[in-house]
């Protein structure tokens, strides 16, 4: 039972902590791959909990950002979903996402500039698929799990 309850605690902080673009080791990263950040219609953490719906959808003016500062059409889109753990996302982004991109350039594919999604749900990677030029969208992100 306090096993339970440890990991309840930790994911309720995970949950509650967002990530911030201008600390190490996101910091280096957003400088050299050019990151942003967008929105959902979520304009709050209160509502992106309480209406998942709308942290499913970007908004108007993450689409417009996104026609500005993404090229199209490309092959893959990467996105960052600052929703879930912010601990993850601090701690695999930097190593992932390079590697990613990487791997997918090798292969000769386009990829798109990456981005952070604020107040995100796993469902806004439809709407970037649907709206963005793109073969494929894959977002970068994960729930929090202690390790025993």
């Amino acid at each position: 039972m306090l096993a339970l309850r440890a990991d309840h605690a930790a994911a309720r902080d995970a949950l509650h902590e967002h990530v911030e673009l201008d600390v190490p080791p996101l910091a280096e990263l957003v400088t050299r791959l050019g990151i942003f950040e967008v929105a959902t219609q979520a304009t709050t953490f209160a509502e992106h909990l309480a209406r998942p719906d709308l942290g499913r959808r970007l908004s108007d003016a993450a689409m417009e950002q996104l026609a500005t500062s993404c090229p199209s059409p490309v092959d893959v889109q990467f996105l960052i979903g600052d929703g879930l753990s912010s601990a993850a996302v601090r701690t695999q982004v930097p190593v992932l996402l390079p590697m990613l991109i990487e791997a997918a350039t090798d292969r000769g594919l386009r990829v798109g500039r990456p981005f952070l999604v604020r107040n995100c749900r796993v469902g806004v990677l439809n709407d970037v698929g649907a709206r963005r030029e793109s073969l494929g969208v894959s977002g970068l992100a994960s729930t929090a799990r202690r390790h025993r």
